[in-house]
């Protein structure tokens, strides 16, 4: 038996069904991303959505990391060249392509980007990108910044001159999850894994709470953000592995997602604004990464956070996802979307993006 086939029998063996069945499932998903791979100079990135001529580092990393637990590598290797082309002197990417003066690196996408190469190069064995993402971790590294004795990351390396205030001054506790997913999923013996740096990051995080949700970040004077709440932050929490005595705490920030962020249809992106009262809208990016969370820490059967049935309209042409059901009102797309597809297909082949695919699989399933 050949190796791949090989790793899928076993695998097959240890979910219970076959994966031909598992991909095939989510074979619609993955032929919408494969259909919105443009071709570059060199490689090719997956272009947002059919009418928006933009290139997201964030939706590059999804899309790897898609390909890769579909074992396309060579549609995964083509994202990873085209990044790996268009990566800066210093080792990070910036939000969108293509690049404007207006447009500048956040350290949550290029966290990403990490995680995707790491999956990459995991499954693949395919060694290719190893400096690409070094230079990327040694990025991320010089934003470090250590608060009252505590490490966090700050939004941004470049400062905005559009905006009142200074955001190289800004934290995100979504890109402090973002984070240490990267830092956890290189190899133990990396050099540039920073047991320690990791340890404090996630004693950061754990220090963000406030009651039953996370602050959405703040500043480098040690100031938290109490005016914001978003849905990602309860969720991806919940994406990181966590000890025992950590449980009760995850949990209950999904269950607070479930109690003030669900709708009729799905899960809005946060609490500010007009979506506070609106029952018929909803993030299906967020609603997919919601599903999942909910599925790994097994709290779906929570009365507050029963499912469905969720509105996942599809278009008559394509197989890609929404990005948001009513959301032009709240200045949200509502084409189909890298981000909303991939989420879906990883919540429905019941796979972890943020940790490494080998632990990631959802056995339930």
């Amino acid at each position: 038996m050949k190796p791949i086939a090989a790793h899928q029998a076993l695998l097959a063996v240890f979910l219970g069904l076959s994966i031909t069945h598992r991909i095939s499932a989510g074979a619609s998903e993955l032929t919408f991303l494969k259909s919105q791979l443009r071709t570059q100079s060199v490689g090719a990135l997956a272009q947002t959505s059919p009418d928006k001529i933009r290139f997201y580092t964030y939706d590059q990393a999804l899309a790897i990391i898609a390909f890769t637990f579909a074992h396309d590598f060579v549609s995964a290797k083509r994202v990873a060249r085209a990044m790996q082309d268009l990566q800066r002197h210093d080792g990070a990417w910036v939000f969108s392509y293509p690049a404007e003066p207006t447009i500048h690196d956040r350290s949550g996408a290029n966290a990403w980007m990490v995680l995707a190469l790491n999956q990459y190069e995991s499954e693949s064995r395919d060694t290719s990108f190893a400096r690409t993402r070094n230079r990327a971790i040694e990025f991320l590294n010089r934003q470090i910044r250590v608060i009252s004795g505590k490490p966090t990351i700050r939004f941004t390396s470049t400062r905005d001159e559009a905006l009142a205030y200074d955001s190289t001054e800004i934290t995100s506790t979504e890109h402090l999850i973002d984070t240490i997913a990267a830092f956890e999923s290189l190899p133990e013996a990396h050099p540039l894994k920073d047991t320690a740096l990791i340890a404090g990051l996630r004693e950061t995080l754990k220090s963000s709470w406030l009651g039953e949700k996370l602050a959405a970040g703040g500043n480098l004077r040690g100031e938290t953000n109490r005016g914001e709440t978003y849905l990602d932050t309860q969720a991806w929490a919940a994406l990181l592995p966590w000890e025992e005595s950590e449980h009760k705490r995850i949990d209950a920030g999904l269950v607070f997602n479930c109690k003030n962020l669900k709708t009729k249809i799905g899960y809005k992106e946060s609490l500010n604004g007009g979506q506070r009262h609106d029952q018929n809208y909803a993030w299906l990016e967020g609603t997919h990464f919601m599903r999942l969370a909910l599925l790994v820490r097994r709290v779906e059967k929570v009365d507050e956070c029963t499912a469905g049935p969720f509105v996942d309209p599809k278009s008559s042409n394509t197989s890609g996802v929404p990005y948001s059901i009513g959301g032009l009102k709240h200045g949200l797309s509502e084409s189909e979307s890298i981000a909303a597809t991939a989420w879906k297909f990883f919540a429905d082949q019941g796979v972890n993006p943020m940790q490494l695919l080998k632990k990631s699989i959802i056995s339930s399933l």
